[in-house]
């Protein structure tokens, strides 16, 4: 794919479809369609952070043994803090192409594809990793993983 060319890259939704309908699949055995397209376009060396993993957080000690570059950028949606589904005061995030530009750290790093299983335990039940848009980061998008709050829910104020 060329740098820039969005062209054959599937709906955001389409592909998180696919890619959690397979997410059984991830702990053995070879990449499942869902991580090949991740890898064709380079979004598995790409974690999107909002919270307690970025650089000077609580829980960076999970990703700071990694070598890469954190990077600014953009994602569309909703980010809270707080009490919600037990995960008192950790942030989380709703996807949401009409939602504000959430400004975002993104850790970009050759070791996150042999570490997406530890970094999915971590998380754990109350977060779901999905594939979203990059923006600000790079002259155009890029796509890049980001732990979702699950089942994306927006708190009522």
């Amino acid at each position: 794919m060329a740098p820039g060319d969005t062209s054959a890259i599937p709906p955001i939704e389409i592909f998180n479809e696919e890619f959690h309908a397979t997410e059984h699949l991830r702990t053995e055995g070879p990449p499942v369609d869902g991580d090949l397209f991740a890898m064709e376009c380079g979004a598995d060396t790409r974690l999107v952070v909002y919270g307690t993993l970025a650089p000077g957080e609580s829980n960076h000690y999970v990703v700071e043994e990694m070598h890469g570059t954190w990077l600014e950028g953009t994602v569309h949606g909703h980010r809270f803090e707080g009490v919600w589904r037990g995960n008192d005061g950790y942030p989380a995030f709703v996807l949401d192409e009409a939602g504000a530009a959430e400004e975002v750290v993104v850790f970009v790093s050759d070791d996150l594809p042999e570490c997406w299983v530890v970094l999915d335990d971590f998380e754990g039940p109350g977060y779901r990793r999905c594939l979203t848009w990059v923006f600000d980061m790079e002259p155009e998008p890029v796509l890049a993983y980001i732990y979702e709050a699950h089942p994306p829910q927006i708190p009522e104020s």
